[in-house]
């Protein structure tokens, strides 16, 4: 992608930040900079440069009263997405959307949802010991159901995963609403809130990359992200380490440094630009 559009695409997911983090800030929620965005924080005091997208994440308690508030009041041009109260909406995650936006991906030539530019936030659940057999078990159900409720809202299966196509298939006779309830009591089933661990579902990363102790995380620190303070886990450096590996700050070769794949996008301006397709 252009350097040019690439900073026009961050540029615009700034303005949903800015947004999301006032709703945030003004009730009290818990978030965080996770991912490659607290990566970027850490290491380039913004975006990592090839970049495109932003990652937040929640306490469970304080995601779902995110979504309730959002839900409950007029957010003008942006809007939620969450597979609960979006029809076409796939991913155990939510995204907030500038609507009057697009960023279609080549896998969504089919989607019929909003494809604004967004924001990711991302739920912390409880977890147990990085071994427990259910955590293990709502990892493969989450990415497994994943998978299925994108066939459901015509959204485009990944190569790797087309060797489950036929089941899935078979699958999708149950409704879409099933599988999300079903999605979401599994990501939920560990009520212990003195849980000494974080897990997220929703991350592409495995159980192991993604099982985290809570106390590395509490009290936020605050760290400056393209001329923002934001806030971040404690201990950022234990969580980046077991992400990415103890030399996260050292740049990856040219071939890694990847982008997503668009076909399509439009600016809040009115500004079109379609791409190749590469799926």
């Amino acid at each position: 992608m252009d350097k040019d559009i690439l900073q026009k695409l961050k540029e615009e997911q700034l303005k949903i930040l800015d947004y999301t983090v006032k709703i945030c800030e003004e009730n009290s929620l818990e978030y965080f900079l996770i991912g490659g965005t607290l990566l970027g924080a850490v290491r380039h005091r913004g975006y990592i440069p090839w970049d495109d997208d932003l990652d937040l994440a929640m306490p469970r308690k304080d995601y779902e009263k995110f979504i309730k508030i959002f839900l409950n009041q007029d957010n003008g041009k942006y809007i939620l997405d969450t597979n609960n109260h979006s029809k076409y909406y796939w991913l155990p995650f939510l995204k907030v959307r500038n609507k009057n936006t697009i960023y279609q991906e080549n896998l969504q030539k089919n989607y019929k949802g909003n494809l604004g530019i967004w924001v990711d936030i991302f739920p912390l659940d409880n977890g147990n010991k990085e071994i427990s057999k259910l955590q293990s078990f709502q990892f493969r159900f989450v990415k497994n159901s994943r998978y299925l409720i994108s066939m459901k809202c015509d959204v485009g299966v990944p190569k790797k995963s087309k060797g489950k196509t036929l089941i899935f298939k078979l699958l999708t006779i149950l409704p879409k609403k099933f599988w999300v309830w079903l999605q979401n009591t599994i990501m939920k089933l560990n009520h212990n809130d003195n849980s000494k661990y974080f897990i997220n579902l929703g991350s592409q990363y495995g159980m192991f990359k993604q099982t985290h102790l809570k106390d590395k995380y509490y009290p936020s620190k605050k760290l400056e992200f393209e001329g923002r303070t934001l806030s971040v886990p404690n201990d950022y450096d234990y969580v980046l380490t077991q992400i990415y590996g103890k030399n996260y700050m050292e740049l990856p070769p040219v071939e890694k440094r990847i982008t997503h794949n668009p076909m399509y996008i439009k600016f809040e301006d009115g500004k079109e630009l379609k791409f190749d397709e590469k799926i």
